[in-house]
């Protein structure tokens, strides 16, 4: 065989059409497009980027399952307005898809643990600020029934109540800071968690006395966000990852 005539292998159709995707994404941004705009036809498309109609096809179906774009009758493809709250569910399967089939890196379970237990605990703390000047009774109300719900859960050894209970509390926690690009990176989080989790099938279910105790935190917190009172909330948030770090310590030495 000619050296000269060996080609190298093209990239995989899946990287393709996300480069693609990218590539559509990067030019509706440079050109202004706002949501509602009508994006070319798949055959403009496909003279414009010097690919097929199949894989421009693919491309446009991977933005719109992303949220990013829609298919309207007789209008063709248009921009979609981005809520940046949708990447939390993707990113969650994306997670579960990758720890299923063994590429979620080397980490042991406690690096892993470690790892989102930090994430949460340094992102809660940096939207302390927002959530104590921006509350509203609306998000007081959010946070007093997942309290009540934690409550409720414990009291019947409800293990995925108890579970949801939690989520539900510290993602109205994070709502309160009225900033939606906040939010959805809250929810990104929690979709790492709970995709890892799921897929791992990792959970230390806490004592008695724990639970009544984060019961007792969460309900401090929701009292200080209720005051107002900004650095009274980053000390009672310290104080209530400070048991999940000291776990993971305590099991790292045995």
């Amino acid at each position: 065989m000619d050296p000269g005539r060996v080609r190298s292998a093209p990239p995989p159709r899946g990287a393709r059409t996300q480069a693609l995707s990218q590539a559509f994404l990067k030019e509706l941004l440079r050109s202004g497009a706002r949501p509602g705009d009508r994006l070319p036809t798949e055959h403009e498309l496909a003279r414009r980027f010097g690919v097929s109609r199949p894989t421009v096809r693919q491309a446009l179906k991977s933005l719109d399952a992303a949220g990013l774009v829609e298919s309207r009758p007789r209008r063709g493809t248009v921009l979609k307005h981005a809520d940046p709250r949708s990447l939390g569910p993707w990113f969650a399967a994306h997670v579960a898809l990758a720890v299923a089939s063994g590429q979620d890196g080397p980490e042991t379970t406690g690096d892993a643990l470690r790892q989102l237990a930090e994430a949460r605990w340094l992102f809660e703390r940096g939207l302390t600020d927002l959530v104590a000047k921006r509350r509203n009774e609306a998000d007081l109300t959010a946070m007093q029934k997942a309290v009540g719900d934690f409550s409720l859960a414990m009291d019947r050894g409800d293990r995925p109540g108890h579970l949801a209970a939690d989520a539900a509390f510290h993602r109205a926690f994070a709502a309160a800071a009225h900033n939606s690009v906040l939010q959805g990176l809250s929810e990104v989080i929690d979709g790492y968690f709970e995709a890892w989790q799921e897929a791992r099938k990792v959970y230390r279910w806490p004592s008695a006395d724990r639970m009544r105790r984060t019961l007792n935190e969460h309900e401090a917190i929701l009292e200080a966000v209720r005051a107002q009172e900004g650095a009274r909330v980053l000390a009672l948030l310290d104080q209530h990852f400070q048991p999940i770090f000291e776990l993971l310590d305590a099991e790292e030495q045995t």
